[in-house]
């Protein structure tokens, strides 16, 4: 598998970043911003066609806030770059009488009266009938976010990432956004007073022929947003980085890494000619399905055991590294497991 991730690099390398410049400067002149919005018939069809999260700005012809907001967040160069390569836009006004199709059924506003709400708004909304409102979707619909409210650039990065690289299968999204600040606040940041011990694959299989211990490879892109804000956080958590120490030799990998691989008599490479393309390496531990961040676990002799996909908590990745880590893996079935696991580090 081939997928040139150029784009990627070019929007996330200066886009969702603690040093990014969030310009909320208002630009009159963009009368619905600089996001290419769609109908929602139209981000539907291409959503079958090719699948991408759907963003759905419910606004009004009198709401104020809903327009400041295509002034500010949807007018940012970098907001509207990133939705319009990852996202299909959909911009509904809550009070049309326009005639809306949707996944099977028809809606239609069934009130004249000029201010009265849309059946596709009673829908999506319910009774939270108020403007602007975000709604998030994802995963064949499986994801449903509701987000009511006006969103800075600063309040809708986190959940565009929350949403694109489906950290809403592992966590939700008030445990992320905890994280997201904690990784791009500086006033949080504390010093490192432990860190994890990262290893090269050779140096890694060669320590392990000294003194056996097991192999955590976690595989990584630098425009992984959710992977930067697990390394910052999660691999910084001193109850993670010392257990990791003490069980494993961990190896940090680049999923876009030229480096050639010797991993038990095999040797893997990447074929591109440039670091926009997948290791060979990598899709063969994920078996072509490509995630990240992911988790690869090895035992002492270099036997597989399983794969942590997807952003986690610290609490989280603790029931994970220590299933694998203290062998529970062997005698006990990970939903047995986590009921009565008890870890150090609090939800």
């Amino acid at each position: 598998m081939r997928i040139t991730c150029l784009l990627f690099i070019l929007l996330f390398s200066k886009f969702l970043t603690a040093q990014t410049v969030m310009r909320e400067q208002p630009a009159p002149e963009a009368e619905h911003g600089l996001v290419k919005w769609m109908t929602i018939e139209e981000a539907e069809k291409k959503n079958k066609e090719f699948s991408k999260p759907i963003l759905i700005d419910f606004y009004t012809d009198w709401c104020g806030w809903c327009k400041y907001m295509i002034k500010t967040t949807y007018s940012n160069p970098d907001i509207a770059n990133y939705i319009n390569t990852f996202f299909y836009p959909v911009q509904f006004n809550a009070e049309t009488h326009d005639t809306i199709h949707f996944q099977g059924d028809t809606f239609v506003n069934k009130n004249p009266n000029p201010r009265s709400p849309h059946d596709f708004a009673i829908k999506m909304l319910g009774s939270s009938l108020s403007y602007p409102t975000t709604i998030f979707i994802n995963d064949n619909y499986k994801l449903n976010l509701k987000v009511p409210g006006y969103l800075t650039t600063e309040k809708i990065a986190p959940l565009l990432i929350f949403t694109l690289e489906n950290v809403f299968k592992t966590t939700s999204y008030q445990d992320f956004d905890k994280y997201y600040t904690q990784a791009n606040n500086d006033t949080l940041k504390k010093k490192d007073t432990l860190k994890i011990h990262w290893y090269t694959m050779d140096q890694a299989l060669a320590e392990n022929k000294k003194k056996s211990k097991k192999l955590m490879i976690n595989i990584f892109t630098t425009w992984c947003n959710s992977c930067n804000v697990m390394k910052s956080t999660v691999f910084k958590n001193p109850e993670i980085v010392k257990y990791i120490n003490e069980k494993y030799y961990p190896v940090d990998f680049n999923a876009q890494s030229m480096d050639s691989v010797n991993f038990m008599g095999d040797k893997f490479g990447n074929g591109g000619k440039d670091k926009n393309f997948f290791h060979d390496f990598v899709i063969a531990l994920l078996r072509g399905n490509i995630i990240v961040p992911s988790q690869i676990f090895f035992n002492e002799k270099m036997q597989l055991i399983n794969q942590s996909p997807y952003f986690l908590t610290p609490h989280d990745f603790e029931a994970i590294l220590k299933f694998f880590g203290d062998d529970a893996y062997l005698t006990t079935k990970w939903e047995d497991y986590i009921k009565t696991f008890k870890g150090k580090i609090s939800e």
